[in-house]
């Protein structure tokens, strides 16, 4: 009996279970130039929030998009993926049952990059990345089906 009620559990959150997920992105971000005592490497931007929304009453794992971010800085196209950081560990990630998860949408910047980009930059949407862009700036690409 145990068995059939455990079958039927897993079932039911094989068929049903479902986690959405949404980003919000900055109209712009600021960059300062990093010392080393900050960090060698350079500098983490926060481009905005990314939300996954658990529609079942089972806990799910959470796999955010694979978004990347175009960096444009002046003659220069540099291609990155994101990360995400919410101040917890970086492996196995769930989110409770009709619960919600939402974590920083980071990128990193290079010393270097840092420093010719400091100041602010506009963040924008967009299918691909285009081949160039005459002022510098932060172009995020983003599955068409997630949410604004």
């Amino acid at each position: 009996m145990v068995l059939l009620v455990a079958v039927s559990f897993v079932g039911a959150d094989l068929q049903y279970g479902e986690v959405t997920y949404d980003v919000e992105l900055r109209d712009e971000v600021t960059v300062t130039v990093a010392t080393q005592e900050d960090d060698p490497l350079g500098q983490q931007v926060v481009l905005g929030t990314a939300t996954a929304t658990n529609t079942f009453a089972f806990r799910e794992p959470v796999a955010f998009p694979d978004l990347r971010v175009c960096v444009y800085s002046p003659g220069r196209m540099a291609d990155r993926g994101v990360f995400y950081d919410d101040g917890s560990s970086p492996f196995h990630r769930s989110v409770g049952g009709y619960g919600t998860l939402t974590t920083n949408v980071t990128i990193g910047l290079s010393g270097e990059e840092a420093t010719v980009l400091r100041g602010t930059l506009p963040v924008e949407r967009a299918e691909s990345c285009p081949s160039e862009r005459e002022e510098p700036g932060l172009v995020v690409v983003a599955p068409q089906a997630m949410g604004e």
